[in-house]
């Protein structure tokens, strides 16, 4: 991925049709808004979050797997998607995603950002729409109660495209999400479990004093 300091930050009024979010899956792209439903649980060192739409349906698995240090996306019939690593770096990690049906690669890096009270992050991607590297900036209430997602920074015109919160905790995590139409709503959806992996591993980290996560 190009360095930071290169990377062109669009701040669009509407995510139009020359000017969408297309990462992960171009199909993934709806005319209208969407919304979604995550179940997280955690067992045996894998971390599993299953994604349903409105009406129930189970639509896609994100999981990983501690031991072997590797993670998945699969549809609801067992297809795998993408398989992806995770790369420790300053302020935060690099996701690697390997497409299963091509030879494509592709990186998503996220990045916290100082905060003394909400949990902030910066996620970059490169938009195949625009062909740049731009970055979605991601602000969470303690505990997730909370949570949008503006392409481009809000003070500068930026647009709000996810909310998402996290409404249980016991016994499972479930997070509503609502995406805008003109995004690539696996990426949304991939980035959220990215942040949620990333606490779920901490804690984790924590319990056992000395995992390297």
């Amino acid at each position: 991925m190009n360095n930071r300091n290169n990377v062109q930050v669009v701040n669009p009024n509407v995510i139009s049709s020359s000017n969408k979010l297309v990462v992960l899956d171009s199909t993934s792209i709806f005319q209208n808004s969407l919304n979604y439903e995550f179940f997280s649980s955690f067992k045996f060192g894998v971390s599993k979050f299953i994604l349903k739409d409105d009406t129930g349906k189970e639509l896609y698995i994100w999981s990983y797997q501690n031991f072997k240090r590797k993670g998945f996306l699969k549809d609801s019939e067992g297809k795998e998607i993408f398989s992806f690593t995770i790369k420790s770096v300053l302020l935060g990690r690099d996701f690697i995603i390997n497409k299963s049906d091509s030879d494509e690669q592709i990186t998503i890096s996220l990045r916290t950002s100082p905060s003394f009270v909400n949990m902030k992050y910066e996620i970059e991607f490169f938009n195949k729409s625009t062909s740049k590297n731009e970055i979605l900036y991601v602000n969470c209430k303690p505990g997730y109660r909370a949570c949008t997602i503006y392409y481009g920074k809000k003070k500068e015109g930026g647009q709000l495209i996810c909310n998402f919160e996290r409404t249980h905790f016991i016994p499972k995590s479930v997070y509503k999400i609502e995406i805008v139409p003109g995004v690539d709503t696996i990426f949304i959806n991939t980035i959220i479990y990215f942040i949620q992996l990333i606490q779920v591993r901490l804690t984790a980290k924590v319990a056992s004093k000395g995992v390297n996560v």
